[in-house]
């Protein structure tokens, strides 16, 4: 006999589901035993516009994280993390060069000299 990792509840060794919680034994495995090889297409989603548009895929990376983070979905959960960091350092960005270019304007406005 084995034990379900969610409820603790006694199982048979050939169990796919826990008849205690409802829950797969194997999240891994779908109900005919075969391993599960779809990604979750938020995170992918997420991973792809981070590159285009950073606000876009930091949303879609953070929806796609928080649905896959007690799975054992590594892959999503990777290209969800990296859509989160890619995403993030690109508004970084942007915002550092709004800045230097808010910076700039405002020096040849003044004439060369910035008043505080």
């Amino acid at each position: 006999m084995k034990y379900c990792s969610y409820c603790g509840g006694q199982i048979a060794e050939e169990a796919v589901v826990c008849l205690h919680c409802g829950r797969l034994v194997d999240e891994s495995s779908n109900v005919y035993g075969q391993k599960s090889e779809s990604l979750n297409i938020l995170c992918l989603l997420g991973f792809i516009f981070s590159f285009i548009t950073g606000i876009v895929g930091l949303i879609l990376s953070i929806i796609g994280y928080n649905q896959v983070k007690h799975t054992t979905d590594n892959t999503s959960k990777t290209l969800a993390k990296a859509g989160i960091i890619i995403s993030s350092i690109q508004l970084g960005a942007v915002v550092f060069v709004v800045f230097i270019w808010i910076l700039i304007v405002s020096i040849f406005i003044t004439g060369g000299i910035i008043y505080y």
